[in-house]
């Protein structure tokens, strides 16, 4: 089985390319496990709260939003059962 090369690495000898490639093998899974310990630990907010804080916002200011709600807008604006007839303004039939 053939396994990939690192990109970028074509003009490098072999000692060099064998370094690199473990450095890589040192180095990702140690940064890897930082990360997942910080995002247990961490306070800072994770993307997917700055998503449903600005949803919220938005909703707050009297715009309908839903996330992970229908497969495309059209079957989404079927299941709200609403339309906008001016911009900004809901309508429920």
């Amino acid at each position: 089985m053939r396994r990939a090369g690192l990109r970028g690495a074509a003009g490098l000898g072999a000692v060099e390319r064998l370094a690199l490639e473990q450095t890589a093998r040192d180095t990702v899974p140690r940064v890897i496990a930082a990360h997942a310990q910080q995002e247990l630990t961490g306070d800072s907010p994770t993307d997917c709260d700055r998503l449903d804080q600005a949803l919220d916002a938005l909703e707050a200011d009297g715009i309908l939003v839903r996330e992970n709600f229908t497969c495309c807008q059209f079957c989404g604006n079927v299941e709200f059962g609403t339309k906008l007839t001016v911009p900004g303004t809901l309508v429920t039939r």
